[in-house]
């Protein structure tokens, strides 16, 4: 079975969008599973190419990117927030690219009614880069 998923995440790893991954990073959508990890670029190819991760995911942790991409130049982003989440976790983390710090937030129980992608996307705003709201209930490292 471990053979099967690397497999998948290997073959899945050259597909992406502003920020690549081993799954499609859709702006302001969890990802569907844990453990990613989130290279980012100008563009996509750049993303894709990239050495060094933005962000490596434990094992039971789901992450969300906030990017808007510039209509003049489809697949690109000026800026990002990304937040994470453990499965079991009972808090929020994010940080944006113009900050240095790492805020966090209590989050609501994930229940089988309850998602995590539900949770997280009701609960982490959907601003970008200095847009983002972390005065609602952030608090920072």
């Amino acid at each position: 079975m471990k053979k099967i998923l690397f497999f998948m995440l290997l073959i899945l790893s050259f597909a992406g969008s502003a920020f690549a991954a081993a799954i499609v990073l859709t702006t302001h959508t969890p990802s569907a599973t844990a453990g990613v990890t989130v290279k980012g670029g100008s563009t996509l190819a750049l993303a894709i190419a990239a050495p060094t991760p933005l962000i490596k995911c434990s094992t039971g942790v789901h992450t969300l990117v906030n990017y808007l991409e510039t209509p003049a130049s489809p697949g690109t982003a000026t800026g990002y927030t990304i937040a994470a989440r453990h499965l079991t976790g009972s808090k929020n983390f994010a940080t944006s690219n113009s900050r240095t710090n790492i805020y966090w937030k209590q989050a609501e129980k994930i229940t089988a009614a309850r998602a995590i992608a539900v949770v997280m996307a009701a609960e982490i705003g959907a601003g970008v880069d200095d847009l983002f709201e972390f005065a609602g209930g952030w608090t920072s490292y």
